[in-house]
């Protein structure tokens, strides 16, 4: 997706790229695995049955992996025109864990209220 905004980078391995004469290298963080892991359990409702739940976790991979290009592509162009790697890397990567953490609490799986218990 780089490509189209005229973004070329140079695959130097299979985790590391040069653009600008410049090397990045892409780690666990930049392909949100963490993020994937650290959210099946928060996702996982007990009320909805193991295939739904199966359902939605294969629903959910697949946009977080588009979501996540989206993210790379997007910090990559901004950075190619000129914004510095803070504001183009950091910042938008905050904002892009920001938005799935906020997804995972509108499935409202989680609970931080007391359980009250009512009088008999």
């Amino acid at each position: 997706m780089d490509a189209l905004f005229g973004v070329h980078l140079q695959k130097i391995t299979f985790d590391t790229v040069v653009y600008r004469g410049a090397t990045y290298r892409y780690v666990v963080a930049c392909t949100m695995a963490d993020a994937f892991c650290g959210a099946l359990p928060l996702i996982w409702n007990l009320r909805h049955s193991i295939a739904r739940n199966l359902a939605l976790i294969m629903a959910f991979a697949a946009t977080l992996f588009v979501f996540n290009v989206a993210r790379l592509s997007f910090s990559d162009i901004l950075f190619a025109w000129g914004l510095s790697w803070n504001w183009a890397h950091n910042v938008i990567s905050g904002i892009s864990y920001f938005l799935l953490w906020e997804w995972i609490l509108s499935l409202k799986t989680l609970s931080f209220a007391p359980k009250t218990v009512q009088p008999s």
